[in-house]
């Protein structure tokens, strides 16, 4: 396998490597009728260009679109239904890939979401888009349709942090608090409609990008944990991380995992959600 910069996956150092699927192994494997490729960018994005077989499943098709949830996962019978209905299901290798340099880290959150679901054997694309197609492999505007399957959510609640886990827990001592944002939101600008700006009290700031390698592949471990350690964040710590709307986050929480973080929560609801309740404190 390959990671960021050309290393091979064992110098990056990652405890869990098979996490992260390179261009050279997935362009091997395309083709294989037991794997899912899922491109997680804007429809119109996919339409213009795709990896083979692809298919287009953004991370707004799994959420509320509106009301006191807005943009949190949909309930869990609902993600069953509409995963299955793409041809998503219980058998085969899922591998996700997004934008990495204009993105969000759309494919972290929608790895996030297959690992609350119980869902294993997923992976993410090693530099996503950007590298596959820095490398001139091969891409189409023809769309794929997958026979309907079944998948059965084997549901994680320990990954997921809800309104009244983080009010109780965001000031426990063994508990670590990350925001994923930019400097600017993390110190109050409101830019998404916040009810209020600021940050959960005594949340500790790594920008989601801080992740990401030059190449736009993810960072080696030693660089990874030197950013983490700077935050005084352990993998002995329980650690939640949130954002705006549980998307950035979504990307640090796979970077986490690939780390070998036992015990790492995405705050779905984020700060959208946390500014929005005036008994809730906000620095």
């Amino acid at each position: 396998m390959v990671s960021s910069g050309g290393t091979e996956g064992p110098v990056a150092g990652y405890a869990h490597p098979e996490l992260l699927v390179s261009t050279e192994e997935l362009a091997a494997i395309l083709g294989d009728p037991k794997l899912v490729v899922i491109d997680v960018r804007p429809a119109k994005d996919f339409l213009a260009g795709h990896i083979p077989g692809a298919c287009n499943l953004e991370w707004t098709d799994f959420t509320e679109p509106e009301g006191p949830k807005y943009w949190q996962l949909l309930p869990v019978s609902e993600i069953e239904r509409r995963l299955g209905k793409a041809g998503v299901g219980d058998e085969g290798r899922i591998v996700v890939y997004g934008d990495v340099k204009d993105g969000w880290g759309e494919d972290g959150r929608l790895f996030w979401m297959f690992a609350y679901l119980g869902r294993k054997d997923v992976q993410v694309l090693d530099g996503g888009w950007n590298r596959w197609t820095s490398e001139k492999r091969a891409t189409t505007v023809e769309t794929t349709s997958r026979e309907p399957a079944r998948l059965t959510a084997s549901i994680r609640p320990g990954v997921l942090a809800e309104k009244s886990w983080m009010a109780e827990h965001y000031d426990d001592p063994g508990v670590r608090v990350v925001d994923t944002r930019g400097l600017v939101e993390y110190m109050g600008a409101k830019l998404y409609g916040e009810a209020r700006g600021g940050r959960i009290p005594g949340a500790k700031r790594l920008h989601w990008q801080k992740t990401v390698a030059k190449d736009l592949g993810i960072k080696p471990a030693v660089e990874l944990e030197a950013l983490l350690a700077d935050l005084g964040t352990t993998p002995d710590k329980e650690v939640v991380v949130y954002c705006t709307g549980g998307v950035r986050s979504g990307h640090l929480f796979f970077v986490l995992k690939l780390l070998g973080y036992p015990r790492v929560r995405n705050y779905d609801g984020s700060f959208w959600e946390w500014a929005a309740d005036p008994d809730l404190p906000v620095d």
